[in-house]
């Protein structure tokens, strides 16, 4: 009987474990499906609000055959270009005319992982997911439907008040992801922040985006250009010049 128990309580908190992990595998799956798309584009909106004001962002991605171009934007100013051309990964800073680049990785996974650690801060989760990446969740609770997946992880306060990070993943009907909404409710030492964040998908049937980058007259290598030549050196798809 004490056998019969024990092993009833493993089947138990097997089934626990598998419902509370589907939810993830459900937007992985979808993930994949939008990995393996030929084009895709990525529209990224939002804002960050802190005791000290509201600041706005905005991200414009096209990726075709493991080419990569995006445009970030703060306050309606263009703030990087990144551009993974095939061989290279080119970011450049045309506030302060300034490029650097790495070897792009061989599949598009990598490039979009290096590409997320290059990027704004408010735009790296959307570049996460579309990277695979989206177990950002210490102690996550779902809510799932037939095209969707709730995943939050908040406390709630009165006055329909909440703290913690809520996430809504949207899937089209060929399970493709097609929207991901992001806000965070957070108290941090210099007092209450919120963000909000607006990913749009989309697979058109062609693209017309020139992938590729030339240093603009003028412009000049960051000063951790070297660093970045060495770390990518002897992998990817390329050297640097």
């Amino acid at each position: 009987m004490r056998l019969i128990g024990s092993l009833s309580a493993l089947l138990v908190a097997a089934a626990a474990l598998a419902q509370n992990e589907n939810p993830y595998a459900s937007i992985e799956m979808a993930l994949a499906q939008t990995q393996g798309q030929a084009n895709i584009t990525l529209n990224v909106g939002g804002w960050h609000q802190t005791p000290e004001g509201t600041q706005r962002f905005r991200l414009q991605l096209f990726a075709k055959d493991g080419k990569i171009y995006a445009e970030q934007f703060v306050d309606n100013i263009k703030r990087l270009i990144i551009v993974a051309d095939g061989t290279k990964v080119w970011r450049y800073d045309p506030v302060v005319n300034e490029y650097t680049f790495m070897s792009q990785p061989e599949d598009f996974v990598r490039t979009v992982s290096l590409i997320t650690g290059w990027s704004r801060k408010h735009l790296q989760r959307p570049l996460r997911a579309l990277a695979g990446s989206v177990r950002w969740f210490t102690l996550p609770q779902f809510e799932t439907g037939r095209s969707h997946v709730r995943v939050y992880q908040t406390k709630p306060l009165p006055n329909n008040d909440w703290r913690g990070t809520d996430a809504t993943f949207l899937f089209d009907d060929r399970n493709r992801v097609e929207r991901i909404s992001i806000e965070d409710r957070l108290d941090m030492p210099t007092g209450f922040e919120r963000t909000w964040s607006d990913a749009i998908f989309a697979y058109p049937d062609t693209l017309n985006v020139a992938f590729e980058f030339t240093p603009p007259r003028g412009s000049k290598p960051a000063a951790d250009l070297p660093v970045r030549i060495a770390e990518g050196a002897g992998g990817g798809r390329g050297g640097g010049n």
